[in-house]
């Protein structure tokens, strides 16, 4: 993760709440250390990993629960991946437009990208772009910016883990939410070798929710026909 100082030098972000949820993770110690000491993050711990999904709904119930006047929640991963100037980025375009889901949009070059990355978001992109004719550059990204209307949807998507965001675009366009990218850096650290990614079942969690969505909804529209 980056240092607190990262975020906290960036006069966007410095003034904002911050939410870091701890999956179950032993790792990351002294970041934590530091989390619980600085006024202006805000620490919850899960005892077991429940998915990346699963944090982004804690860190949403958590903001509901202390009823702070938010327009909308900017997810960043805990990896290094996300700098500040970028997720400064984000804030910017959603600030501009509140009730679209902002998307921090990576140019994934083959040569320059880890092969599990590269991989995952390859045929991610490729099959939603198949099955939904949308032409999103990156589909993966873990910083995003969601509306606070999107929240009550956030919270009933079944998904728990990494195709969590994939369901989420989904559930956007099926539900009319503009969704807007917004170029950011590819940064990946010792190649990415911090993520816990894994290309194989959370690729094919990824596609199994993108096919199953696809002819639920397809299935759906042919009923109310």
């Amino acid at each position: 993760m980056k240092t607190l100082a990262d975020l906290n030098d960036d006069p966007c972000i410095a003034g904002m709440n911050k939410v870091v949820v701890n999956d179950g993770s032993t790792n990351g110690l002294n970041f934590l250390q530091q989390v619980a000491s600085d006024q202006s993050f805000f620490l919850i711990q899960l005892k077991t990993n429940r998915g990346k999904g699963a944090a982004i709904k804690e860190a949403i119930r958590y903001i509901l629960s202390q009823g702070w006047p938010v327009e909308f929640l900017v997810t960043v991963d805990s990896d290094g991946q996300h700098l500040a100037k970028d997720v400064s980025r984000v804030i910017e375009s959603a600030s501009q437009n509140t009730t679209a889901i902002h998307v921090g949009s990576r140019r994934l070059e083959k040569d320059k990208t880890p092969w599990r990355s590269f991989f995952g978001n390859f045929f991610s992109r490729m099959l939603f772009s198949c099955l939904y004719g949308s032409e999103l550059k990156d589909t993966q990204s873990g910083l995003r910016a969601y509306p606070k209307h999107f929240f009550p949807t956030l919270l009933s998507l079944q998904s728990d883990r990494y195709d969590f965001e994939m369901e989420a675009i989904i559930r956007a366009m099926q539900s009319k939410v503009c969704i807007a990218e917004t170029q950011i850096d590819t940064v990946y650290l010792m190649q990415n070798k911090s993520s816990h990614f894994r290309p194989f079942l959370d690729s094919y969690r990824v596609l199994r929710v993108m096919a199953k969505t696809r002819f639920k909804h397809s299935a759906s529209a042919r009923h109310k026909a």
